[in-house]
């Protein structure tokens, strides 16, 4: 008889877990707290022109994959990645940059990787092209158990991101803009 009531209580709780909102399995304990720490900390470095932390935020595996694709060693790109974003970023005025957690859920793919697609959005003053305002998504993603993050705008970084990543191919990641602002 207790055995039938064990049965029955345990029956009626996974009825009750499989029915619960995907929404709380899906958020694991922690894991947003780390995604914001390093999103807060990528605004942070990126505000005050910290272009090595910006760099620092892209997985290495994507360095790797981008360094293998051009024949050079990662310690060199890397450095060049800084000094070129360092030369941009004198020749644009940003006047706002904003990654948008709020309502980003953070999911697998197919291997078990922690990921999320953020929405970002930039607008900058370029001369001879005036306001633009880019939008676009950043992929947060895990890897060896820490969070990094890898824009994506492109077919090509996408590309890239699969390289690094091929977990990542069944994910659709939207398409970034850029258009002129009046």
């Amino acid at each position: 008889m207790r055995t039938h009531h064990l049965t029955t209580a345990s029956l009626l709780i996974l009825t009750i877990t499989a029915w619960a909102p995907a929404s709380l399995a899906q958020e694991p304990d922690g894991e947003r707290k780390k995604l914001e720490a390093v999103v807060k900390k990528f605004k942070t470095d990126f505000d005050s022109g910290n272009y090595q932390g910006v760099i620092d935020a892209v997985p290495p595996k994507v360095i790797a994959t981008i360094a293998k694709n051009a024949g050079a060693p990662e310690a060199e790109l890397k450095k060049f990645l800084v000094e070129q974003t360092t030369q941009m970023m004198q020749q644009v005025k940003v006047v706002s940059f904003a990654m948008d957690l709020d309502g980003v859920k953070i999911e697998k793919t197919s291997s078990g990787r922690h990921y999320a697609l953020i929405p970002t959005s930039t607008i900058m003053e370029v001369p001879g092209a005036g306001k633009l305002k880019a939008e676009n998504t950043t992929v947060g993603l895990v890897d060896d158990g820490k969070w990094y993050l890898a824009r994506v705008e492109s077919d090509q970084q996408q590309g890239m991101l699969i390289n690094a990543f091929p977990d990542f191919k069944t994910i659709d990641i939207p398409s970034g803009t850029m258009d002129p602002m009046e």
